[in-house]
């Protein structure tokens, strides 16, 4: 019931105005105001209809680039796997080539101490071999001399002392036969244990240093694999880049003529009659609407079974911590500001003023600080957000340090959707509000409730 008596008096009030500007035929009428009076008679808005493409793609998009980023987040995330397995695998490379070092620098050592005890057991080999070729001179003699040959020595003496001589070299020459036999019996013996035990080491660590080979060899593959797997998930990053910068090109076109939408004036007609036909249009909507649908009253005992960003035509207040207006719509700095100044401070929370779909967000600006002229960010509204809320209405939330939805978003009245702030044209903090009809623009404080 008060909804309708609000829209009666905007209707009242904008009707005598439109009296008082002397407004009489179409001829006065801005060209949307002309499109507007024939879709109020017919119930339905053009302009929303033409704009239904965009939104569409535009959610398209916003899908698409939300797989894109997951899977960049995957690859991401791929890559930094594959950068700590190549950091683990350099890690065992490093210890394994330093192993195959002291085991070769082992093997070098192993190497120069054999071939030195190599020299000392082929010395020792000829050895044994001029003493038992000796020792064998010696049997031939004594056999050929035969067993007669020691006592001959002894009787061929001159005398006693001469015989005890005799008799001792005989004896000292059989001792030194049986030890000179006894010492190369085990001089051959301990050569023989030598060279025995240096090429069983000799060849340990050969098989070990053959195993360390192999297992740096196993390593590198595994670091090559590791490296082409990175190569390629770098090439899979890069396309996903690349499809993902002509997607935000195609976003920002889309974006932009979804923003022609916002008419800048009212063409021919001056702009405070455009709004109020504009204003009187969108009454005559909002009637048509309520008296459609549920009132707010009747569909808070339904509010469990509503659809996300259910629309029901009740525009709220988008600022819950202040209701200060520090400038109005109108005539503003030689230009039309089309919109509220809500004298929101830095970092308040801002609110959708109804259910609906984000079209439109912008979160390209950095300058988030007072200026006395425009960034260029966001066509002079920064950090922006769109939303549509169907049958032609649009609100826009402009300055914004941050924007928290995203195109494609289904909100609800009094959601979160972004953070106050001053980028774009804006010297302070403050939430510039606009909500639009048609793209054109009207008074939010006809239709606002707070």
């Amino acid at each position: 019931m008060i909804r309708e008596l609000k829209v009666k008096s905007i209707a009242a009030i904008a009707t005598a105005l439109l009296i008082c500007a002397g407004v009489s035929g179409s001829a006065q009428m801005s060209t949307f105001a002309a499109k507007e009076a024939q879709s109020a008679a017919d119930g339905q808005g053009d302009e929303d209809m033409d704009m239904s493409s965009y939104r569409e793609r535009l959610g398209e998009i916003a899908k698409e680039q939300a797989e894109i980023d997951k899977q960049l987040d995957e690859a991401q995330e791929n890559l930094d796997k594959e950068a700590e397995i190549q950091k683990t695998l350099s890690k065992k490379i490093n210890s394994v080539n330093e192993e195959i070092k002291v085991s070769e620098n082992y093997i070098d050592d192993l190497d120069k101490k054999i071939a030195s005890q190599q020299e000392l057991v082929e010395k020792t080999g000829a050895e044994i071999t001029q003493g038992v070729k000796d020792f064998k001179g010696r049997l031939r003699a004594m056999y050929l001399a035969g067993s007669e040959g020691y006592t001959d020595i002894i009787l061929s003496s001159g005398d006693f002392f001469d015989v005890l001589m005799r008799t001792e070299l005989v004896k000292r020459v059989a001792d030194h036969d049986k030890n000179e036999l006894d010492r190369l019996v085990a001089l051959k013996s301990d050569y023989e244990q030598q060279k025995e035990e240096l090429d069983a080491k000799q060849e340990e660590y050969k098989e070990q240093l053959d195993s360390l080979s192999d297992k740096k060899n196993t390593l590198d593959e595994l670091y090559k694999q590791s490296l082409a797997a990175q190569e390629d998930t770098e090439e899979l990053k890069e396309k996903l880049e690349k499809q993902n910068k002509i997607l935000s090109s195609e976003k920002s076109s889309y974006a932009d003529k979804l923003s022609e939408f916002l008419n800048d004036d009212y063409g021919d007609s001056a702009d405070e009659t455009g709004r109020m036909k504009t204003e009187l249009a969108a009454a005559k909507k909002l009637r048509e609407l309520w008296t459609a649908t549920p009132s707010a009253d009747d569909k808070k005992t339904d509010e469990k079974t509503e659809s996300k960003g259910s629309c029901a035509y009740v525009f709220g207040w988008p600022c819950p911590s202040t209701k200060t207006v520090t400038s109005g719509v109108g005539p503003r700095w030689g230009t039309t500001h089309k919109g509220l100044d809500i004298g929101a401070e830095m970092g308040s929370e801002i609110v959708a003023s109804e259910g609906g779909k984000v079209v439109i967000s912008c979160n390209d600006c950095t300058h988030n600080y007072g200026k006395d002229g425009s960034c260029g960010c966001g066509g002079g509204y920064g950090n922006y957000v769109v939303i549509d809320h169907g049958n032609g209405f649009l609100t826009l939330y402009g300055h914004l340090t941050e924007a928290k939805v995203k195109v494609g978003d289904k909100v609800d009245k009094g959601e979160l959707i972004g953070i106050s702030g001053t980028t774009g044209w804006s010297t302070g903090p403050h939430l510039h509000f606009e909500l639009r009809y048609g793209g054109n623009y009207m008074n939010p404080l006809s239709f606002v409730t707070y």
